[in-house]
């Protein structure tokens, strides 16, 4: 009896360990789990949460799950979920810089999301299609689709949207060079974000008015912009940024020729680049310290700074070129796409093989 005993509990032990064992076995068990769900809108929107929250760190993983969203989403025949995957495939193919390919998923997405009233999702693909307009430098249809997301989000009370679209028709008209059109749509975001306490927008807004208001030559403006973005920041314990403020700063009293506030703005700057290594900041400064010593007739300084500024910027534009490829991923699973069995399987087979021995032990024990 007790030898029985002993050999029951290691064979439960022995169970449990094999069944654990089939399921960690398969590297793909994210991918085959949604199989065994209750149907395949289900399994549909698992694939969707999957590949949208791997879309930075996985692409090619992120592409194989929006393409068995969009699988299991057409044949549950719910506009909401085959939306979602080509929400998520535009957005796959926006990051590679595919911008034709992101245009035909998100407007795909778009027609679902229109065909069944969404206006939230709407207002979402809208504002994704004025992205890949504005890279693409198609600005009137990149404004279009940011006013009517805009209009949309103001209807439904989504103030956190509204605030990003104001930024987004903000920034649009900075590089349309439309100077006052883009200075009214940061003070609107301002007042958004100052409703909600958004410090973090707060802050952007107003350095971004600060660079506007240095075009204009409205150099009391822009230090108050600058200052207040400063704050904005320091509430929010994020003195990195604060280093682009005293950049414009340093920009500011080198137009006004405040060489000494124009020193202790760079100073201040730099500090806080080496303190957190702000990469994306180091140009800009370099271009400013050179700039400076040039003031000064000091034309080594000048061109030592000048030089630094032009390797960073190779570097760097070789760094963002090499972002493309991180972003890349291959089709090959989309035109092989398969409902994959899972590991269900294996685990038959090894409570098969459990059952076969148990019923030996049994033959065993009442032989004995």
């Amino acid at each position: 009896m007790y030898i029985f005993g002993a050999l029951k509990r290691n064979f439960v032990i022995l169970f449990i360990l094999i069944l654990s064992n089939s399921f960690a076995s398969d590297p793909d068990l994210k991918v085959t789990l949604p199989n065994y769900l209750k149907n395949d809108t289900s399994r549909a929107g698992f694939y969707y949460r999957e590949g949208f929250s791997n879309r930075i760190k996985n692409p090619q993983y992120s592409f194989d799950c929006a393409k068995q969203c969009e699988h299991f989403a057409i044949k549950s025949g719910s506009p909401f979920h085959v939306a979602q995957s080509q929400n998520l495939l535009g957005i796959l193919y926006y990051r590679k810089h595919d911008f034709i390919s992101a245009l035909v998923y998100h407007k795909k997405a778009l027609e679902l999301r229109k065909g069944i009233a969404d206006k939230k999702e709407i207002a979402l693909t809208l504002t994704n299609l004025g992205n890949i307009y504005c890279d693409m430098k198609r600005f009137v249809l990149a404004e279009n689709a940011y006013l009517e997301a805009l209009n949309i989000n103001n209807e439904l009370g989504n103030p956190v949207q509204t605030g990003n679209c104001l930024v987004n028709l903000g920034v649009l008209n900075v590089e349309e060079k439309n100077s006052a059109v883009a200075k009214n749509y940061f003070l609107k975001a301002i007042r958004n974000a100052k409703n909600r306490h958004d410090y973090e927008l707060e802050a952007m807004c107003q350095n971004n008015l600060a660079v506007i208001n240095i075009q204009l030559s409205e150099y009391d403006e822009a230090i108050a912009n600058c200052m207040n973005s400063i704050k904005a920041k320091e509430l929010m314990n994020n003195e990195m940024e604060m280093a682009d403020s005293y950049l414009n700063l340093a920009l500011v009293y080198s137009k006004t020729k405040q060489q000494k506030l124009q020193e202790e703005s760079l100073n201040q700057a730099g500090r806080i680049i080496d303190k957190y290594n702000y990469i994306a900041a180091r140009p800009q400064f370099y271009l400013l310290k050179s700039e400076y010593y040039k003031s000064k007739n000091d034309l080594e300084k000048a061109f030592t700074w000048l030089s630094n500024y032009t390797k960073l910027s190779d570097s760097l534009y070789k760094l963002n070129s090499d972002s493309y490829n991180e972003n890349d991923f291959t089709e090959t699973y989309a035109n092989n796409l398969e409902e994959r069995s899972g590991p269900f399987t294996f685990v038959i087979l090894n409570v098969l093989i459990i059952l076969s021995i148990l019923t030996a032990v049994f033959v065993f024990r009442f032989k004995s």
